[in-house]
């Protein structure tokens, strides 16, 4: 929906939906709910869940929708999200199946075949997640899946399901690999508005 500028969604708000609609779209079995408040008032999920009031999109329609809010953003057209105010962007809360976990930090670890997958999403292109990991020696045990359209990347690890050792090993990097991200993306900011 337009907005005002002073209405608009925030550019730190703009990237949680990216992230979001990135890790929805991409992961199999994980459900997004929008809460302002109490009130539920967008359910994206691959199957419908009713949620009294609630709207419901699917995984790809929400990811069309973000991604053109993002293009409207990137050349000055502000938007609001849904019908709310001041520019909020509400509550994002994830789901995931019982055999899964939402970890500290958005990491997400779900069961995807016979891997026990940890990924989290961060709003950086795939380039720039693999240069920030590359200088700052990066774990090779990362894999990424980068969403051009959303500018946001998904870092991931995997191992066998029952292998603590491993388990803990591949969270610990996508969670060393987020944070190396994320201070970039900080850094990218601060220089932004010092200039």
């Amino acid at each position: 929906m337009p907005a005002e500028a002073h209405d608009a969604i925030s550019e730190s708000g703009m990237s949680a939906l990216r992230c979001a609609a990135a890790l929805v779209h991409a992961v199999p079995h994980v459900r997004l709910r929008f809460r302002e408040g109490e009130r539920v008032v967008l359910d994206v999920a691959r199957a419908r869940v009713d949620d009294e009031g609630a709207l419901h999109a699917s995984p790809c329609q929400f990811r069309r929708a973000v991604c053109c809010a993002y293009a409207r953003a990137l050349v000055g057209r502000p938007l609001r999200f849904l019908d709310l105010p001041g520019g909020a962007v509400p509550a994002i809360d994830i789901g995931v199946p019982s055999c899964g976990a939402v970890l500290p930090g958005g990491v997400v670890r779900v069961v995807m075949g016979p891997v026990l997958v940890h990924v989290v999403a961060v709003a950086l292109p795939e380039a720039a997640c693999r240069a920030v990991l590359a200088e700052v020696g990066g774990d090779a045990d990362i894999g990424f899946h980068a969403d051009d359209d959303l500018q946001a990347t998904l870092l991931y690890a995997g191992s066998r399901p029952g292998d603590a050792c491993r388990a803990r090993a591949a969270r610990e990097a996508v969670e060393r690999a987020a944070a190396h991200c994320t201070i970039a993306l900080i850094e990218d900011h601060l220089a932004s508005v010092a200039s």
